[in-house]
């Protein structure tokens, strides 16, 4: 009788054991992959999602784009530190940014961001702190001028001196990429020189700032509102929309 207690507690001893050992090495499976996708997503290629019209016509919300780090240099996780990139950040690319508003992620928000963007393939906007329904973590909008360029806005549209140049010319005559815009006239009353009312004074850009512009000139955010956008917020450069794969 106690040889047979002692072998049945022996065979759930060892069906402990094996459930152990399996669970140990799933975890351990599972970590190996979120490594190599931290790894990949940081220093190779991301995915965006859109939830919003301020890109529009080039972009629509549900639409998912490739991004690449690789172009002007990966961020290193958790310290803010950006590596030496392949290319410079040239007029008209689109680009996904930090906006100004945001401040800088603590590490529970990255460690979340991350683990959120390997369950969904996409990164997401999370933040532990309380904020208004249209601020992002990350936003896609376009260059428009380069460090040492000035920028004038005029009916909607961009005018930039590049520097060295004596003249202004429009945004679209300097962009290597072709793109349209959505403009609208501002609401009566408005004034033309108020944010986002289509004028505005000549803005020199420093060192290391970029003007950058949504293509829904009408009510969306940028730096008519915000100014200059550093270069330490540009996260990446947008490669190309995999879906749909047909509009």
């Amino acid at each position: 009788m106690a040889n047979k207690m002692n072998y049945k507690k022996t065979r759930r001893f060892e069906a402990t054991r094996k459930k152990n050992h399996l669970l140990r090495k799933a975890m351990l499976f599972l970590a190996l992959v979120f490594l190599i996708y931290v790894i990949f997503t940081t220093f190779l290629v991301d995915s965006f999602a859109i939830n919003s019209v301020s890109m529009r016509p080039a972009c629509e919300p549900g639409d998912r784009l490739l991004t690449s780090t690789l172009w002007y240099g990966a961020q290193i996780p958790f310290t803010g530190e950006h590596l030496p990139g392949i290319f410079s950040p040239r007029r008209g690319d689109l680009i996904i940014i930090s906006p100004p508003y945001k401040t800088r992620a603590s590490f529970p928000e990255n460690l979340i961001q991350l683990i959120a963007g390997f369950f969904t393939g996409r990164k997401k906007n999370i933040s532990l702190a309380r904020r208004r329904e249209w601020e992002n973590d990350f936003v896609l909008r376009r260059i428009i001028a380069l460090p040492g360029d000035t920028v004038r806005m005029r009916n909607g549209e961009a005018h930039v001196q590049p520097q060295g140049t004596p003249d202004f010319v429009s945004e679209f005559s300097l962009s290597l990429t072709e793109y349209e815009i959505l403009r609208e006239a501002p609401p009566e009353g408005w004034s033309a020189q108020a944010p986002l009312g289509g004028q505005g004074g000549d803005i020199l850009l420093g060192e290391e700032e970029y003007f950058v512009l949504a293509d829904n000139r009408t009510g969306s955010l940028d730096s008519r509102l915000w100014g200059p956008v550093h270069e330490e917020r540009i996260v990446t450069k947008v490669l190309f929309r995999y879906w749909p794969l047909r509009r």
